[in-house]
């Protein structure tokens, strides 16, 4: 069942990749129990289906840290990037993105917090295994306060701007660059070969050197 608003989020884990030793957190991947890290903060949390893919690497992680003053003053204690990828690759993200310090990039490696909050994303089909829907929400002490989640085959992203809808009218729509992992079919094997025009066989011509640099034809015997 898909978490809606005023749910509680479900108990499990996420991995992050910490630069930084301390706290009780060691250099690389650590793993922390989300019952815990939300208790008693405000954080907004956006989910994508995959670290580096283009229009979340080109919009979505960009328009939080664009908001990042303006959501830190409404209240927001912590950002979160979410989404099916490995601590190290996570990590890799964040460094890439240069969000250090102002989004921590969540990694469920193997989507299962992602099917916990009904939110995961069937791509085995494109070689890409489960992932994650897009989505963003506005979790308060562990309760969700909105929620917003990209409809299938959607040009509509979740972007900061959105985290904070009231209504459908304060929702608008924030085109997307591309839609999700747009795949283009490939034309029957039938049709590409019959759309080729035969041409007529040209005749040989036997060409010999002269002493120059150019060629001569001379018609070759029947």
């Amino acid at each position: 069942m898909t978490i809606k608003v005023g749910d509680r989020l479900p108990a499990g884990t996420v991995q992050e990749f910490i630069e930084v030793e301390g706290g009780g957190c060691s250099i690389g991947p650590n793993t922390f129990k989300v019952e815990d890290l939300v208790k008693g903060k405000k954080i907004a949390i956006f989910g994508l289906p995959g670290a580096f893919t283009p229009t979340c690497s080109a919009k979505h992680v960009p328009s939080y840290l664009a908001n990042y003053e303006k959501l830190k003053a409404k209240g927001v204690d912590e950002i979160w990037c979410f989404a099916v990828n490995d601590a190290f690759v996570m990590g890799a993200w964040a460094r890439d993105q240069k969000a250090g310090g102002k989004i921590r990039f969540m990694g469920d490696g193997s989507a299962a917090y992602a099917k916990a909050l009904g939110l995961e994303l069937d791509l085995i089909a494109r070689g890409m295994g489960m992932r994650c829907q897009r989505f963003s929400m506005l979790v308060d002490d562990g309760v969700v306060k909105s929620l917003n989640v990209e409809a299938p085959a959607s040009s509509r992203c979740p972007t900061a701007t959105r985290c904070w809808a009231n209504s459908a009218e304060e929702m608008g729509t924030v085109p997307s660059s591309r839609p999700l992992y747009p795949l283009q079919p490939l034309p029957p094997a039938s049709s590409t070969r019959n759309s080729t025009t035969r041409m007529p066989r040209a005749r040989k011509a036997i060409f010999t050197r002269t002493s120059g640099s150019r060629r001569r034809p001379r018609p070759s015997a029947r």
